[in-house]
């Protein structure tokens, strides 16, 4: 069969128009539908296009009956990194996690990281031209041009008195603002550093640096310190490349970039003014010490995490299983459970031991190497510039080629500091892609070609017809599969959205039939059945049986959830949850929650919280010993954990030992610095003990807890009593009635005011 030339011609440019297409639509590709806008977007949709960019590869060799590859040893490095995450997510703790990664954050998994490496190849292999390298880069920096105009846009409106649309969302990279601030250095770098060639186009330098502006502008609203110490870096490398090609550069553009460098410099010292900062939300990360300590713990507790880690996006395990106690002194943070370190080289290590570390550097040395060489190759003449038919300029692309390299370099280094979302992944692979692309151009020694001719036989066309037919099969299988995932992740995050119990639940059940394997729908459910069983609880006649039955369902849809995910703490808490709620009407049920709860404490040995939460089921069983220790263990984790002191000193209380309830709500007002609820209890103690001078200190106590919690109820009804015990009715009558404002329909509350009325008219008739 014939085809026709320019069909084939047309077919032959499809290839390069995906590129283009991907490279355009990656950075700007969000769904708010979704419970995080950009993390499964993102990975479906480059998913999504490579399948697809196999397809049309495989139809394209059927076509033309010819198959030509160039492939290099930064290949192998590729497919040896990826057969090392293949390794690690087979042997990892929760595999099927590690194979699909999560839906709220992102983490490193398998097939996200497949769809790289195809992006990578798809990229070194599609730009058989310097014209199209060079086009597809300028695509680059014009979709990071409107990424940057877009965040700047709501600012720009605002001077205008113009409201921007509820729908409008300014950061369409990462839900981090710090993620997007990387992202526009990283545009910043390559921009710059093409405006700074003598031999780029007036026309293109301008384009150029107005993105770099843009860029400047965008760091200056974000402000984020860590950002700017960035910049610096990207500016002296920068500086670097451009004295290293003097001759190729705009002098005076040098220049500017010292007196850029001097302006950051500024901006960290003594910050950015803040009518210059845009409002940006605050962004918590596990800090560097914390990060290294439950990277070097993991891959120290065994054979396998040395050599493997704990499996591909296991990190929020890893932080559960050896976070240390230090941790609860934290004011902020330590009941957070970070699901990832402080930067990827970390969770490389954590994640995918020594061999998947050795694979990562082995290909950066790889690409390193080969950019060295072609950069010291740069004066002498090319062999084989016959394809090069556009080169930015007219010269040899080396500069452009070193530009690139910068990019890539500055952003392996940062990916030390900062964790890599799905958009700076993808980015990295790009950038890879373009180095390797332009080395098969430039170089005449880089890399081999291979050649196969499809001859025009019965046999060769039979084996390529069940080629098309897998691929095909594969392309629908995964198409269908990722379709029925996603509208999973609409429906849950719709549940997760709904005020409605009943609705909620609906959602989920939908969102469970398309993905039946993932914990966190069923833990969601569980919620969701635990809210109706609440709702069905409090009506005027609540029937006991439908009551029983929700708590059945939210038990089991919870147990589900803890057994997809059996090394998560979570999942086991949540659990225990469900158990303490069906323990009032099933009291059993109160044994299950201290055996989960015991159970979700061997997971995460440091976490407070758990240990607290065994103390109260201990108590309310009237395992009294076991309580006391469970109590002083929290107390122990973390020194000023009041609501631990304050099950410690319920305990003494319920035991008959006043003096030693007191002085354990002394310690904790000394340790915490004064909670409302341990002022005060320690407060009514003292007023019940009533020695000397405990009365006295019981209302000092009571005034401070109001100025803690001026709606404490229970604290101006207290000070109410006080004063009515010392003969003061017109203050207690004052503090009677601001209990009143604070609970205008408690009946108790209504008679002593009452009560104070009738007095009052009593007196002024005498």
């Amino acid at each position: 069969m014939s085809i026709s030339p320019r069909f084939l011609k047309y077919w032959n440019a499809l290839p390069y128009a995906l590129l283009v297409a991907t490279v355009v639509t990656m950075p700007l590709m969000f769904d708010q539908r979704l419970e995080n806008f950009y993390v499964v977007p993102k990975q479906y949709w480059l998913t999504g296009l490579m399948l697809l960019a196999v397809l049309v590869a495989a139809i394209r060799a059927i076509i033309s009956r010819h198959v030509q590859l160039r492939y290099c040893v930064i290949d192998w490095a590729v497919v040896a990194f990826l057969a090392v995450t293949f390794i690690s997510a087979c042997l990892s703790l929760t595999p099927y996690n590690s194979f699909v990664g999560q839906s709220h954050y992102f983490s490193l998994n398998f097939i996200f990281s497949a769809a790289l490496s195809l992006w990578y190849f798809f990229v070194a292999r599609g730009l058989t031209t310097t014209r199209r390298w060079s086009a597809l880069l300028d695509v680059l920096i014009g979709v990071g041009g409107a990424t940057t105009l877009l965040f700047i846009a709501p600012s720009l409106l605002a001077l205008g008195k113009i409201t921007v649309p509820a729908f409008f969302l300014r950061n369409t990279i990462d839900g981090f603002n710090s993620i997007f601030g990387v992202w526009l250095v990283v545009i910043f770098i390559l921009a710059t550093g093409l405006a700074m060639q003598r031999a780029t186009t007036i026309a293109r330098a301008i384009l150029y640096s107005g993105v770099s502006l843009l860029v400047l502008v965008a760091l200056t609203l974000l402000s984020f310190k860590m950002l700017w110490w960035v910049l610096l870096g990207a500016v002296v490398l920068l500086l670097l490349l451009g004295i290293n090609f003097l001759r190729e550069v705009r002098v005076w553009f040098v220049s500017a970039l010292f007196m850029l460098l001097v302006a950051i410099v500024i901006c960290i010292v003594f910050d950015t003014p803040h009518p210059l900062q845009a409002p940006t939300p605050p962004e918590l990360f596990l800090n560097a010490s914390g990060s290294w300590l439950i990277m070097q713990r993991t891959i120290t507790s065994g054979v396998k995490n040395f050599l493997v880690g704990s499996g591909l996006g296991n990190f929020a395990i890893d932080f559960s299983r050896f976070r240390p106690a230090s941790f609860n002194t934290d004011p902020v943070a330590w009941y957070i459970n970070f699901n990832e370190p402080l930067g990827s080289w970390f969770a490389f290590v954590a994640e995918g031991g020594i061999l998947l570390v050795a694979a990562f550097i082995g290909l950066v040395f790889l690409v390193v190497r080969y950019v060295s060489k072609a950069w010291k190759q740069q004066r002498q003449p090319l062999k084989n510039l016959a394809q090069a038919d556009a080169l930015t300029g007219g010269d040899d692309g080396r500069f452009e080629l070193c530009v690139v390299a910068a990019a890539w370099l500055f952003l392996t280094i940062v990916a030390g500091a900062v964790f890599l979302g799905p958009v700076l992944w993808w980015l990295w692979w790009l950038l890879l892609g373009l180095l390797v692309s332009h080395l098969f151009l430039v170089s005449s020694d880089f890399g081999k070609k291979f050649n196969l001719t499809i001859k025009e036989t019965p046999e060769h066309n039979l084996v390529f017809s069940l080629v098309i037919i897998i691929v095909v099969v594969i392309v629908v299988l995964g198409g269908v599969w990722g379709a029925r995932w996603y509208s999973g992740e609409v429906n849950y995050a719709a549940g997760l959205r709904s005020s409605n119990a009943n609705s909620a639940e609906q959602s989920f059940l939908k969102a469970i039939d398309t993905h039946p394997r993932s914990a966190r729908y069923y833990a969601s459910l569980a919620q969701a059945y635990l809210n109706e069983a609440v709702i069905a609880s409090h009506i005027s006649a609540p029937d006991p049986a439908v009551v029983s039955a929700l708590l059945g369902k939210s038990i089991s849809s919870a147990r589900q959830a803890s057994d997809l995910s059996p090394y998560s703490a979570q999942f086991l808490g949540n659990l225990a949850t469900m158990y303490e709620n069906a323990a009032v009407l099933l009291p059993e049920a109160r044994a299950w929650t201290i055996k989960t709860l015991r159970a979700a404490r061997e997971l995460e040995p440091t976490n407070a919280t758990i240990v607290w939460r065994l103390g109260n089921n201990y108590f309310l069983d009237n395992q009294l010993a076991e309580a006391k220790n469970a109590y002083q263990v929290a107390i122990d984790l973390k020194p000023d954990y009041s609501e631990a002191y304050n099950g410690l000193a319920s305990l003494a209380e319920k035991n008959g030992n006043m003096d030693e309830a007191i002085s354990i709500y002394q310690k904790s007002v000394a340790a915490v610095g004064g909670q409302p609820d341990s002022l005060f209890n320690l407060g009514r103690l003292l007023f019940n003990r009533n020695k000397n001078g405990d009365r006295a200190q019981a209302e000092i106590l009571w005034l401070q807890a109001i100025r803690l919690a001026p709606n404490f109820s229970n604290a101006w009804y207290s000070l109410g009593l006080a004063a009515e015990s010392r003969g003061d009715k017109i203050t207690a009558q004052q503090y009677y009635n601001r209990v009143k404002e604070l609970n205008p329909t408690n009946a108790e509350i209504l008679k002593k005011v009452s009560s104070f009325n009738e007095a009052d008219d009593v007196a002024s008739k005498k």
